[in-house]
Parts: C-alpha cells; structure tokens; sequence
C-alpha cells in the first residue's frame, strides 16, 4: 500500500477509537449526573457535550502532581530513543548502508 493510503487508514482508525473512547466515557456520566444531581442538589440536567467537557475538566482539577512527572519522564525516554534511531540511520545511510 502507498503512504498516503496507510496514513489515511491510520487516520480514520484513530478517528474511530476517539469517537467509541468518547461515547465509552460521555454517556456514563452523562446518565449518572442526570440520574443523581438533579434528585440530591437541585441541579439541573447536563448533555452530551456538557459531560465530556466535565470529564475533561476534572481530569485536569485532580490529576497529581505525580501523574504528570511520569508522563514527562515517558516522552523524555521516548525523544532519547527516537534521537538514538534517527542519529543510528543517518550514520548508516552516511557509511552507505541503506537501511
């Protein structure tokens, strides 16, 4: 298959999987804050959109503090590596061996 055509299957794969992730997750708070909230606090009901922005924000609110060093320490581990391929096929494509 061409790049193009790979790049394009990989695009609405992930474009899929964020969608059903999206449904997986909106919909289940959107039914317990509808179920619950309006009943103990006389708030009123929320939508869709409105749950995944919920999630979203309090993903951002309670994530610690040590959550995010770790994720800072993976992508520092995966740029030395990607640096380490990059730097080993540009050595063998400049000795003339193709990789």
């Amino acid at each position: 298959m061409s790049k193009v055509v790979e790049l394009a299957a990989f695009g609405i794969t992930a474009i899929g999987i964020c969608a059903f992730l999206g449904l997986l997750v909106g919909y289940p708070i959107m039914w317990l804050w509808n179920w619950l909230m309006p009943v103990l606090f006389d708030l009123p009901t929320i939508g869709f959109w409105q749950a995944i922005g919920l999630y979203l924000l309090s993903g951002i609110l309670f994530r610690s503090i040590s959550t995010i060093k770790r994720f800072m320490l993976l992508w520092h581990k995966l740029n030395k590596i990607c640096d380490k391929i990059n730097s080993c096929s540009r050595s063998c494509l400049i000795s003339g061996i193709s990789s």
